[in-house]
């Protein structure tokens, strides 16, 4: 028996070509069956044959209608059987298909970002977090640049209180799109959870979206302002500090170390530079939230001068009325003076008010003393002549 479709030679019994696999049902069944009887046949035929060869009488088989009645009922079983044969051939057939076909979708949902993303949603809605974040994860996968999954995840995260996972999302949105305001709320948010202001502080750097800005206005300190400003002086320097916004403290130190860490509290009288050195002053403002603004640096250098000679008046000369000596020094000096010629010193009669010029001729000494820096002026000399007029001797007549 040969195939209908390619002419090929069919192995005998077979339903299905093995060449094309056409199907072979152009006569029905009976090419089937023939094919059966005629192998029955040949057999019995090649029995007889040999019986022949070797000489013996060739009589009908005993068994040959048993065995025409076991081949008909043999067809009669593959006349049965074949329905089912190609049902499940076509069931196998479909199988395969169907596999081939959902192999193939969920290769293409895999793939796809949208699928990705719807799936998340469905999942979100059915509150099946963990499976959602997933999906929005596989979607990051497919698309790395992607700002929807990305919030997606960080606000399930956010419900969930992982802040930290929330917070790395939150700053590769800001890194892939600087003006995210809804990205900057939320970790300003979940800084200021945690404490965590001077993360605060670095988020607002750079920043130049004013709508962005004003997210941050509760969280900057304004520095605080120095007067007089940094630079040389000649004599002592009291500097004050001032803060722009009452409730803020201001903390400083003079040594050039962080105020944050060693600062000291800022009192209202200010602070004095009263010696000869240089200073670096450093001061920072603290708002009651415990948030530090800037730290400012000013540099001073101090080189006093010892005081000069005072206002005196009379400055010397010759007297013969009761004369006084007034002085005029500098406010946050003192003046000490001799009579007798020595040397002055902050241990001689301090000048309190004016002096009575004594009889005489004196030499009056003085120094003034600048208790703020601890130098005195040169020594000041002044000559006072005091010769009062003699009355006359009663009843004498020259």
């Amino acid at each position: 028996m040969v195939c209908s479709n390619c002419g090929a030679e069919l192995k005998e019994g077979c339903v299905y070509c093995s060449i094309c696999g056409k199907e072979q049902l152009i006569n029905g069944l009976s090419d089937l069956e023939d094919d059966y009887l005629r192998s029955i046949l040949k057999e019995e035929a090649g029995k007889t044959e040999q019986e022949k060869k070797q000489g013996r009488k060739i009589t009908a088989s005993p068994h040959l209608d048993e065995e025409k009645k076991q081949a008909a009922e043999q067809k009669k079983k593959i006349r049965q059987m074949l329905p089912m044969i190609i049902v499940a051939g076509v069931l196998a057939a479909a199988m395969i298909t169907g596999i081939s076909v959902k192999t193939y979708i969920d290769y293409e949902n895999d793939h796809s970002y949208d699928f990705q993303m719807d799936m998340a949603e469905q999942e979100l809605k059915n509150l099946n977090f963990e499976k959602a974040l997933g999906f929005y994860s596989r979607a990051l996968t497919l698309q790395s640049g992607d700002i929807t999954a990305r919030m997606k995840m960080a606000e399930i995260y956010l419900q969930q209180k992982n802040y930290d996972a929330a917070a790395v999302l939150l700053k590769e949105i800001i890194n892939l799109d600087k003006n995210n305001k809804s990205a900057y709320e939320n970790l300003i948010s979940i800084y200021d959870q945690q404490g965590d202001f001077h993360k605060i502080k670095e988020l607002s750097e750079g920043v130049e979206d004013e709508s962005i800005l004003e997210l941050f206005a509760d969280y900057q300190v304004l520095t605080p302002v120095f007067y007089p400003s940094g630079g040389t002086y000649d004599t002592y320097v009291m500097v004050t500090l001032i803060s722009v916004k009452d409730e803020a403290e201001i903390y400083y130190t003079l040594d050039g170390t962080d105020p944050i860490e060693n600062g000291v509290l800022y009192e209202s009288e200010g602070i004095r530079m009263e010696k000869s050195d240089s200073y670096v002053l450093k001061a920072v403002c603290k708002n009651e939230r415990g948030i530090y603004s800037d730290v400012v640096e000013h540099k001073y250098k101090v080189s006093i001068q010892a005081p000069g000679y005072p206002n005196i008046d009379p400055n010397g000369g010759s007297f013969t009325e009761p004369t006084y000596v007034t002085i005029d020094a500098d406010e946050e000096c003192s003046v000490y003076y001799t009579w007798d010629g020595t040397d002055p010193n902050t241990s001689s009669e301090c000048y309190s008010e004016p002096i009575l010029v004594p009889e005489g001729n004196n030499i009056l000494s003085l120094i003034v003393y600048d208790s703020r820096s601890g130098l005195s002026s040169k020594i000041y000399r002044a000559n006072y002549i005091y010769d009062p007029p003699t009355e006359p001797v009663s009843g004498f007549n020259p």
